[in-house]
């Protein structure tokens, strides 16, 4: 990735993000990217139509969101990086300091800074540089480990930032970041360097949120402001979804999407579109029937099956079944979708036993999500270029 964000931030309420949450508005100025999977490359721009945006953190998550419409993945992706502004401060010694003066970066200030979900080792160092006039400067070297999404990430870190002694605030920060991180529930094993640089002034008016430009907010925000949008041109449908549902694969043939939170791998979803009859013709007892041959050995009871209208207003069909594959108890839910057009969407939701009660009929909300395009002409899928991530 290669990217430049440049924007305005307004703190409403100040705090620290875990005990005490962090609420502020920003607009961006610039919001671009490229982006670079194996030997496929990809362009990222915030929509001009989602340029101003608020967040929240607490509990140490942060969430950017747009009061007025979704975020995609993509957007997501490019706006919530490391180093995040709002947290900088946190990197500072609590005490007063003197040239030659170290001090050690708590655990507490880095999943934040860093993009981790937990710590389980650091040994970042800071050290003081260089006083003069108001301002001083520090070094941070050490190496951090942690988790994020299943996988292990195993940080070599060196830092150098520069910070006014009246206020306390850090003003410039220049960042380089060896990650060696495991495979996880979304992202293949990998191993990237990340160098960064950011620099942070008070701007005396503010140019991008005027009084008059900001919206009316609720903190923690609604469900349906943080919600995500996946849009398939070449399939004809979009989904708005939770954001904890990730796109893994996106091929013309199917798109498979996991939930995944602080808790784990909670499910699976294989969306896919075919040319075949679909529930306008299959009879719920068909499709019962066609779900137990489909499941074989490990089938073992039905749990549901239901025929109701789609929020879109086309005929759906659910099918709720468990079984036991590889000695695991599973639960697969089946869904046939009607179609505007010619055939039909099918979804297949994948949970194990012990999810299930985490699960919590994510299924439901995700089919309610589910929109048709209007008929366009043919192109690469929508908004998630990478095939895989």
């Amino acid at each position: 990735m290669d990217g430049q964000l440049a924007y305005e931030e307004r703190v409403l309420q100040a705090g620290n993000g875990r005990a005490t949450a962090i609420q502020g508005l920003r607009a961006y100025r610039t919001a671009a990217a490229q982006f670079q999977v194996g030997d496929k490359t990809f362009q990222v721009q915030l929509r001009p139509e989602v340029m101003r945006l608020a967040f929240y953190m607490a509990e140490g998550q942060f969430t950017i969101f747009s009061p007025d419409r979704p975020l995609t993945r993509d957007e997501v992706d490019l706006l919530d990086v490391i180093a995040n502004s709002i947290l900088l401060d946190q990197l500072l010694p609590s005490q007063p300091v003197r040239l030659g003066f170290t001090w050690e970066i708590p655990d507490d200030a880095l999943p934040g800074l860093l993009g981790l979900e937990s710590i389980t080792e650091n040994t970042l160092q800071g050290r003081v540089t260089q006083i003069t006039e108001g301002y001083a400067e520090a070094e941070v070297s050490g190496k951090v480990q942690g988790r994020v999404m299943g996988a292990t990430s195993q940080m070599q870190v060196a830092m150098r930032f520069r910070w006014s002694l009246m206020d306390r605030r850090v003003t410039a920060l220049a960042l380089a970041l060896r990650d060696n991180r495991t495979a996880g529930y979304v992202d293949s094993p990998f191993q990237g360097t990340v160098r960064l640089q950011l620099t942070r002034q008070r701007r005396p008016e503010p140019q991008l949120l005027t009084p008059g430009q900001i919206p009316t907010l609720t903190f923690p925000p609604p469900e349906e402001q943080t919600r995500l949008v996946y849009r398939s041109d070449a399939g004809g449908f979009q989904v708005l979804h939770d954001r904890r549902w990730y796109v893994v694969t996106d091929t013309p043939d199917m798109v498979v999407f996991r939930l995944v939170d602080q808790r784990g791998l909670l499910g699976q979803c294989n969306l896919a579109r075919s040319d075949s009859q679909g529930p306008v013709q299959l009879s719920l007892a068909a499709f019962q029937n066609n779900v137990r041959q489909t499941l074989g050995s490990n089938f073992g009871q039905f749990l549901g099956a239901d025929e109701m209208e789609s929020p879109t207003g086309h005929r759906l069909l659910r099918i709720h079944a468990l079984g036991r594959t590889e000695g695991l108890n599973i639960h697969w839910i089946y869904y046939l979708l009607g179609s505007p057009r010619d055939g039909y969407y099918a979804a297949v939701f994948t949970v194990d036993d012990t999810s299930w009660p985490l699960f919590d009929e994510a299924d439901r909300k995700f089919i309610d999500g589910f929109h048709f395009l209007e008929p366009t002409p043919a192109t690469a899928s929508g908004t998630s270029p990478a095939v895989s991530r």
